[in-house]
């Protein structure tokens, strides 16, 4: 008898040990705009190179830039691209052609995401638009 309760004993024992085994965290990922630098000037008609440095724990899924105004609102349709590493460096076209848009300051916006979390750098830009 005493043989089943300590066999009962090592079954429960082992099925709490696998039963509580956490799943791997997932980190968002992280991102990083090098260039253009914070209070770069951009003149309307014209093409902003944007570069950033991006990477995560398992696989970044894309990285998108924007150009937002004021009130965090796209002032130009956004650039995405799926990156071929991790880590990675990435330089995306950003077209900033809309002779529409006033002078000002503008946020340079590039988000990450891994398909489950996403992280994001935000820069100023001040946009001289067509007089």
């Amino acid at each position: 008898m005493r043989y089943q309760q300590c066999l009962t004993l090592l079954v429960l024992l082992g099925f709490g040990l696998t039963a509580c085994k956490k799943d791997k965290e997932n980190a968002p990922p992280s991102i990083t705009i090098v260039t253009p630098g914070d209070a770069s000037t951009l003149a309307v008609p014209d093409t902003l190179p944007v570069t950033v440095n991006v990477s995560d724990d398992e696989r970044v899924e894309q990285v998108t830039v924007s150009l937002l105004d004021a009130n965090y609102v796209p002032a130009t349709p956004a650039v995405s691209v799926t990156p071929m590493s991790n880590p990675a460096t990435i330089t995306l076209a950003l077209p900033v052609t809309s002779e529409q848009l006033e002078s000002g300051t503008y946020k340079l916006l590039a988000t990450a995401t891994d398909g489950e979390l996403s992280a994001k750098d935000i820069h100023t830009i001040q946009v001289s638009g067509v007089p």
